[in-house]
């Protein structure tokens, strides 16, 4: 398999997941609240980036291959995983649950990540002023684990790499 065609499928994901978070933070940003606008702002700046990668990967898997013809089918093929890991994606690492001032990330109970917002220690990491973090790597991990025999699913249905496996032959 040619360099180019592994380009796609990140492309693909960084693409549909820029797309989808300049949504996202575009609708922060017309909050009134300040957190919504800060977190809006951080948002579009994190979607931005992921477009530019994606675009960028893209371009490059057109310039490095003499077959163009396959190259946007096959992209579309790995959109379709991208979008099929939509919901999995928000379900093991959105933030699924809030509590007064703590908000949780991850299935419920398995939080792997949780902002606290009641009494943050000075000093403490924080992603947005005021959110003290509390992050667990054996969860995120373990969440990890179960998105990846997902996204190997998904694949495994979609099979986007078909027409060049059947070229290399």
């Amino acid at each position: 398999m040619r360099l180019s065609y592994l380009l796609l499928g990140p492309s693909a994901f960084a693409l549909l997941a820029g797309a989808i978070g300049c949504g996202i933070s575009l609708l922060c940003l017309g909050s009134s609240a300040r957190v919504d606008v800060e977190a809006g702002r951080i948002g579009l700046v994190g979607a931005t980036v992921l477009l530019f990668i994606g675009g960028m990967l893209l371009c490059a898997a057109f310039a490095m291959t003499e077959e163009r013809g396959l190259v946007l089918p096959t992209f579309v093929r790995w959109i379709l995983v991208a979008a099929l890991m939509v919901l999995p994606t928000a379900f093991l690492y959105g933030p699924l649950a809030g509590f007064h001032h703590h908000i949780g990330f991850g299935p419920m109970p398995f939080f792997y990540m949780v902002w606290n917002a009641e009494d943050p220690a000075p000093g403490s990491f924080q992603i947005i002023k005021g959110y003290e973090v509390w992050f667990d790597p054996l969860v995120f991990l373990g969440l990890l684990v179960v998105w990846m025999m997902i996204l190997y699913g998904a694949i495994h249905w979609v099979r986007p790499v078909r027409e060049q496996q059947q070229l290399a032959r």
